[in-house]
């Protein structure tokens, strides 16, 4: 049998058969047909390809072919033309044709196949003649002693050899002597029989020209119709080029690995699925295995840590499709016993002869002690660099606190550290206090610090601390000791080094750094972090003496307070924060002298009265004021203090009175005795009295002086500051008697629907019954805010106002909702939401109540006043926005407030018919919150004029003279009574 015929012959040979001819696959599959075999049948260009060639017998007979198919399939030998195999063929129009056939088994490099020839009874055998001229494969018939009868132009040219030539010629004669014994072997195996009709081989064959070429010869043996052997027929293909192609690669091949084998690099090659198909044996040395155990293993599997395999599969699918990025790259490989190498890898793609990536060859090299190298330079060039940064820091810091916070800034933005915190040791309790951190919360080294001042304490500072040497942890996970471990983990800290910062004999501090990576220091590093933390505590020291002197030169030495100098310096700040406040600010100084101190020096002895002065300072520092600067004493019983105040002089009083009260309220022990002291104080106003720190504190003095010698227990430097102040604090001491003796009323103003002019509602209003007569709000109602009594007046406004609508519902009178005022006093306090529920719940169910707030109120604190509102609101309470037009408020919030109505504030309702912006305004407010579904409310109508335009503006409501003043309870009870 023909065998391994290529593919390509078989494609040539087809079209130029002499006969209709067919190329069948072993299950009856049509695989190629020539146009003779279509024309003979009636079917047009390739309407065969693939179909069954049972299709070419008519139906009666199609039995008997697959028979004769099945049993061709075992014994596949040739029959030739003329050998009998007549028979009926079947025309894509239906009609019957005689043939004659011939049956010729082939394989090629894509399988088995038969060909099928057909021929009319009538053709010639010139056809075939031309097909055997023509091939592209050296044809030759021998006889049964292998004496050449025929050839074709193909084999004269393989050979050498004219045809006449050829014709006296033998196998003998052209085999290669190492190879004739092979030929006469088959040959005889062929004649022998056995099922066998054709044998094939690689053999050389000897040119004329003396020349060996390397060919693939296929022989068949042709048998007579009785099975008798004929002749032989011999195919032959020239194969030289394949053969020295075969033989360079493998001496390359050879060379290549001979060269892999000797160097100290990582030879691998990877198929497509990453299993190994070569690696050369410094792969071996440097993992442990042998190489029955890695050839044909998964790559992934076998040598990559599971944490990167996924990253590197990635990488190597990119390989395959040759993109550039992945031609280089660096990763970790596992060794047998769990060791960790790092490569770097030079990839390219394998191709097959046709071009398609079939793997990959990489050559590594092993970089793991270089890139350790390399780490640790980077590393010492990291200290190197804070050492450097902390070094210059030291030189222009000017205290501790910025030293040790620049320094934890350098250490982790230009060391590389991922967090850093230093801490000083309190020489008292010897407990530890952060003082800077970068990276880290502050809560977090609270923490750590307060475990590490523990006389137990664990982990590396408390460590630092107790040993005064560096403590290290260079892998947190192994560590047990440390105090916050899974909160420092989180932060990715894997390695800490606690360096002590000591003076002297003593460690006064610690800077505590974090790494990212374990096994952060060496021997050479932390002779480096020594010396960044000796450094450290040299700048610590310096700093500590230098504070002490600047310190001496601006406090008091039996106080500790600041002196005169250091005090001017607080003035200073107080004036250029003041200037920088939008609208400018007051702020007031205030210097007093402590009553009866000479005689408590002659009594008690100057020990008792250095005691009194150290106890006024202890008083001082204990309870520092809000919003002003720390005592100072200016003199030998003088001291002074800065507030920063309103510029009404009965607020300063007050805050004065109530620091004062701070201070010399208590009795003070001095010798075994309590002794009570009191003070005359003086006080300066800036920016009335001065606008630098030695004026305003020369005034204050004055004042002072003045005091003591007319016997006023405060003066302020103008006389009429002081009277206006004392005015204010007996009007304060005159409210607060009103509260306490019940002399606050409600009046009652009506809320007119202009739609219908009907009373809608009502506004409480608070009034102060006097002695001397009814106290318009506008004395009083700034005071209790100024004072805190608003919080009092206002519980008090709220429940009545509930009280008063209960008793109007109780009279069967029309229900009308009642406004309260509220303070911004009362709306920032936390208890007023439970405050108003508490005052409904006497009342109405639901309630009548709404609260009116002015529009800046709520603008103060926007967020937190939505929420309030909305509680507020979840009660049933309305709320209205007082004043509206006066104040600061954004659309966008707005729109998210939970109100139910705008009051426009009276001054632009008395000037709207004179003055066109006004009524621009209140047109446009009305606009707005009816575009927010609002209702309006005008305030302060007077006159029919001012109600018309309102009522063609579409304004909702109005309250005003024009229908009532505010009037008592029972004068409003008649007016709701008398209503249709």
């Amino acid at each position: 049998m023909l065998r391994s015929i290529p593919r390509e012959a078989l494609r040539e040979l087809l079209p130029c058969m002499p006969d209709g001819a067919l190329l069948v696959a072993t299950d009856g599959t049509i695989v190629q047909a020539n146009s003779l075999v279509e024309q003979l049948f009636g079917y047009g260009p390739g309407e065969l390809q693939s179909r069954p060639m049972a299709l070419l017998v008519p139906e009666r007979l199609r039995e008997a072919h697959a028979r004769h198919v099945s049993h061709y399939s075992r014994d596949p030998v040739v029959r030739r033309m003329g050998a009998g195999l007549d028979l009926i063929g079947l025309r894509n129009d239906g009609a019957e044709i005689p043939v004659e056939i011939s049956l010729y088994p082939v394989e090629s490099t894509e399988g088995r196949f038969t060909l099928v020839a057909f021929r009319d009874i009538s053709q010639s055998e010139a056809r075939y003649r031309a097909v055997f001229e023509q091939v592209g494969v050296g044809v030759v018939h021998s006889n049964r002693e292998g004496r050449f009868l025929n050839v074709n132009p193909k084999f004269c040219d393989i050979s050498g050899y004219t045809r006449a030539e050829a014709l006296t010629l033998g196998i003998e004669d052209l085999a290669h002597p190492d190879d004739l014994g092979p030929a006469l072997e088959a040959r005889s195996q062929l004649f022998a029989g056995g099922g066998a009709s054709s044998s094939e081989r690689d053999a050389r064959l000897v040119r004329k020209d003396g020349n060996v070429l390397w060919t693939h010869i296929t022989t068949s043996l042709v048998r007579g119709t009785t099975g008798d052997p004929l002749h032989f027929i011999t195919v032959i293909q020239d194969i030289s080029a394949q053969k020295r192609a075969a033989d360079e690669r493998r001496e390359s091949e050879r060379r290549f690995s001979h060269l892999l084998q000797n160097v100290e690099l990582v030879a691998l090659m990877l198929d497509r699925d990453a299993r190994i198909t070569y690696c050369n044996d410094y792969l071996l040395h440097l993992t442990g295995w042998s190489r029955e155990a890695v050839v044909g293993r998964n790559w992934f599997d076998s040598f990559l840590p599971p944490e990167t395999a996924p990253g590197m599969r990635e990488v190597f699918q990119s390989l395959l499709a040759d993109i550039p990025e992945a031609w280089h790259h660096e990763n970790e490989i596992l060794t047998r016993l769990g060791e960790r190498r790092l490569v770097r890898w030079n990839n390219s793609v394998l191709r097959s002869v046709d071009g398609d990536v079939i793997g990959i060859a990489t050559i590594g090299e092993d970089i793991t002690e270089q890139h350790a190298a390399q780490e640790r330079i980077r590393r010492l060039n990291r200290v190197y660099a804070v050492l450097s940064d902390i070094n210059a820091l030291i030189v222009r810091a000017p205290d501790r606190q910025q030293l040790l916070r620049e320094a934890c800034r350098i250490a982790v933005d230009e060391g590389g550290f991922s967090l850093a915190w230093a801490a000083l040791v309190d020489p008292v309790t010897m407990a530890l206090r952060p003082v800077a951190w970068e990276g880290v919360s502050e809560d977090l080294v609270l923490r750590i610090a307060r475990a590490a001042s523990a006389p137990d304490g664990q982990g590396p500072v408390a460590k630092a601390i107790r040993e005064r040497k560096p403590a290290i942890v260079n892998d947190l996970e192994d560590e047990s000791t440390i105090v916050e471990k899974a909160a420092t983990l989180a932060l990715g800290t894997r390695a800490i080094v606690a360096l002590p910062l000591v003076v002297g004999d003593a460690a006064v501090g610690v800077l505590s750094l974090h790494s990212r990576e374990p096994d952060v220091v060496d021997d050479e590093e932390l002779k480096l972090l020594l010396e960044l933390a000796g450094d450290i505590s040299f700048a610590l020291d310096h700093l500590e003496k230098a504070d002490r002197v600047t310190y001496l030169a601006l406090h008091d030495s039996l106080t500790g307070l600041p002196n005169r100098t250091q005090f001017a310096g607080h003035i200073e700040q107080a004036i250029a924060a003041a200037a920088e406040r939008a609208n400018g600010g007051h702020l007031a100084v205030i210097v007093f002298d402590l009553e009866r101190f000479r005689a408590i020096n002659a009594t008690l002895g100057r020990q008792a009265g250095d005691e009194l002065l150290t106890q006024v300072a202890a008083r001082a520092r204990a309870d520092a004021p809000e919003g002003g600067a720390s005592l100072a004493r200016t003199g030998p019983d003088q001291f002074a203090f800065v507030l920063a105040a309103g510029g009404a002089s009965e607020v300063i009083a007050r805050r004065i009175e109530s620091r004062m009260q701070q201070l010399l309220g208590a009795p003070f022990p001095l010798s075994g005795t309590d002794v009570r002291v009191s003070a005359k104080m003086g006080i300066a106003v800036y920016p009335d009295d001065g606008t630098d720190a030695d004026v305003l504190l020369r005034n204050a003095e004055a004042a002072v002086s003045n005091a003591k010698a007319s016997g006023d227990r405060y003066l302020f430097f103008t006389r009429e500051m002081t009277t206006r102040a004392a005015e204010n604090l007996a009007l304060e001491n005159q409210l607060r008697a009103a509260l306490e003796h019940h002399e606050f009323v409600l009046h009652y103003q009506a809320r007119i629907e202009l739609r219908t002019m009907q009373m809608k509602g009502v506004e409480a209003l608070l009034r102060w019954e006097h002695r001397d007569g009814l106290v318009p709000p506008s004395r009083f109602i700034a005071l209790m805010e100024e004072t805190g009594l608003i919080l009092e007046a206002g519980r008090w406004a709220l429940s009545q106002a509930v009280a008063d609508h209960a008793r109007w519902t109780a009279l069967g009178l029309p229900d009308v909702r009642v406004a309260v005022n509220i303070s911004s006093l009362q709306l920032r306090q936390r208890g007023f939401v439970a405050e108003l529920r508490e005052a409904l719940a006497r009342g109405t169910d639901p309630p009548g109540i709404d609260l009116e707030i002015t529009e800046s109120l709520v603008m103060e604190s926007i967020e937190e006043n939505i929420d309030t509102l909305k509680a507020i609101r979840d009660l049933g309470v309305n709320i209205a926005i007082d004043d509206f037009g006066t104040g600061y408020s954004s659309l966008a919030y707005l729109a998210r407030l939970p109100v139910a109505s705008l009051k426009i504030d009276r001054v632009f309702i008395s000037s709207m018919l004179d003055d066109p912006n006004a009524m621009s305004l209140v047109q446009t407010v009305i606009s707005l919150a009816h575009s927010l579904r609002l209702k309006v409310i005008a305030e302060g109508v007077e006159s029919e004029d001012q109600a018309k335009v309102l009522r063609l503006l579409r304004c909702d409501e109005i309250q005003g003279f024009l229908f009532s003043r505010p009037v008592p309870f029972e004068e409003m009870t008649a007016l709701l009574q008398s209503r249709p």
